[in-house]
């Protein structure tokens, strides 16, 4: 193992690849983005090639051409449900 990858903070779950919408307060849209995953929890969001050079993620998804939007949590709701 070189001292590069030593260095590396370990997550779960790389997401790479195009566009990634991130909802910030500035609503960046970053080119050529990535999302880090640790558990259930959003670590890292920035450029693909730095996060590549940072993480050592146990696994990794190519999302070339394909819009990242992470953080979007319980999407489906009905009215009614609120209530309880």
């Amino acid at each position: 193992m070189t001292n590069d990858e030593m260095n590396k903070t370990e997550a779960d779950l790389l997401i790479s690849g195009d566009v990634v919408l991130t909802f910030n307060e500035d609503k960046e849209i970053l080119e050529n983005g990535a999302v880090v995953v640790a558990g259930d929890t959003i670590v890292a969001v920035g450029n693909s090639s730095d996060l590549a050079k940072e993480i050592a993620a146990k696994e990794e998804v190519d999302a070339d051409g394909c819009l990242i939007m992470p953080g979007l949590i319980n999407l489906h709701t009905h009215a009614a449900m609120t209530c309880f």
